[in-house]
């Protein structure tokens, strides 16, 4: 930001009074001033005496403690009330004071020394430093498989521009580092909660606030590979499950027939009784586990046995796959 501000104080001048009446003083009139979070920089506006300028100083404090600049053969004390300050020599009407602290105020002095050696007035202003503005993030966004967690983040730069993402999965224990606004977690297991944080950094080392999530993995159904008619008859069907349980074990097998109502059963072996011969029925399995997750429905057609004669012992091993919906 720019401030044109500041007030000038009276310099004493090393002059015989013979020579004050018609020696004109070269002043400086204003100052004007640009800042950042950790600098400030200095324009003199001049008007030119009976000598130009040739040497130019400054000087800065806050809160009345000096801050480090050089002192120079030209300072005296009694240039002005002000004590115990160092100025440091250029030959520009212009000055970058630097490695300041943010938002603060500082005092900022300067004085000339013409061509004659002779001092101008004491220039003063105050000037507060801006506030450095730390990068932040504005949302993220996830998307959970059965062991990964893919992690979207939206982020802003302040005073500087966003370098490093880093993530955690375990609140804020560890964190894995990114140059990118994207990242996925891999190798996770299956149903379970993650406490995600996110923060950034820019390149000027500042972090942002961490940004916290929680995300749970999906969970992994079971899975019914095939149904096998384990026993065939005129009038009874016997048929076995083959299923394999996702992230819980599973605790029940649900079957009808012909879009019947479905009945519930531990075991993985279910006989339909009262059937007709030579009929075929729409058999339709799925299981459930110990949160109530359920697999898909198998759907398998089976033909009843005209009779006990045609019963072939060989087809009681042969399984027939069905198919799966939702």
């Amino acid at each position: 930001q720019s401030k044109n501000m500041g007030k000038s104080l009276s310099g004493k001048l090393y002059v015989t009074k013979d020579k004050m009446s018609s020696y004109e003083l070269t002043k400086i009139t204003n100052m004007i001033t640009q800042t950042t979070y950790n600098s400030i920089n200095t324009v003199l506006n001049i008007e030119e005496g009976s000598s130009a300028a040739e040497k130019y100083y400054y000087a800065a404090e806050k809160t009345n403690k000096t801050i480090g600049y050089v002192s120079n053969k030209y300072y005296s004390k009694s240039l002005s009330n002000v004590a115990d300050l160092k100025f440091v020599e250029s030959s520009e009407g212009n000055y970058k004071f630097t490695n300041l602290d943010e938002k603060s105020t500082y005092k900022i002095y300067s004085y000339l020394v013409d061509r004659n050696g002779i001092k101008s007035n004491l220039y003063e202003t105050e000037v507060t430093t801006d506030e450095y503005i730390v990068p932040k993030i504005i949302g993220l966004n996830h998307t959970e498989t059965l062991n990964s967690i893919k992690l979207d983040v939206t982020a802003e730069g302040g005073t500087n521009e966003v370098a490093k993402y880093y993530y955690s999965k375990d609140n804020g224990a560890t964190y894995e580092e990114s140059t990118s606004s994207n990242y996925t977690f891999t190798g996770l297991t299956a149903n379970t909660t993650f406490y995600l944080k996110v923060k950034v950094k820019d390149d000027n080392n500042r972090i942002s606030s961490e940004y916290a999530k929680t995300a749970k993995t999906d969970f992994a159904k079971p899975v019914i590979n095939n149904v096998v008619v384990s026993d065939n008859k005129p009038t009874e069907v016997q048929i076995t499950t083959n299923a394999v349980a996702g992230s819980n074990a599973i605790t029940n097998y649900y079957y009808s027939i012909n879009n019947g109502s479905y009945t519930s059963s531990t075991s993985n072996n279910y006989t339909f009784t009262g059937l007709t011969g030579n009929t075929t029925y729409t058999i339709r399995v799925y299981a459930v586990d110990s949160v109530n997750y359920k697999s898909d429905v198998f759907t398998y057609n089976v033909t009843t046995y005209k009779n006990a004669n045609d019963i072939i012992l060989a087809n009681k091993s042969f399984g027939y796959r069905g198919s799966l919906s939702d």
